[in-house]
């Protein structure tokens, strides 16, 4: 897992500090910190896969994503998200 975990680290390295498509239908990937204020919003439904560095979402309660890790939102939901490490780098899977 760890080789595949690399490869995709290694295509997100181009994403820079903002959401970037991909190519792929509702696939887009970020890298990078993102100031707390911009990542408080109502999320459509995704899978965000993190691949380096961290991100905690907050609905209701505070959920912390480590490297390897996964969060899902099956519906559309007002949240406020951080992302820890200037070297986070997330692949962001929507469907709509």
């Amino acid at each position: 897992m760890e080789e595949q975990l690399q490869e995709l680290r290694r295509l997100a390295s181009r994403a820079e500090n903002r959401r970037r498509e991909t190519g792929i239908p509702r696939v887009a990937m970020v890298q990078g910190a993102i100031p707390e204020h911009e990542l408080t919003a109502v999320y459509e439904p995704m899978v965000n896969l993190v691949l380096q560095g961290g991100k905690t979402i907050t609905v209701g309660r505070s959920f912390h994503y480590a490297p390897a890790t996964y969060c899902v939102m099956s519906v559309d939901l007002p949240a406020a998200g951080a992302v820890h490490a200037s070297a986070s780098a997330h692949l962001i899977f929507r469907w709509r």
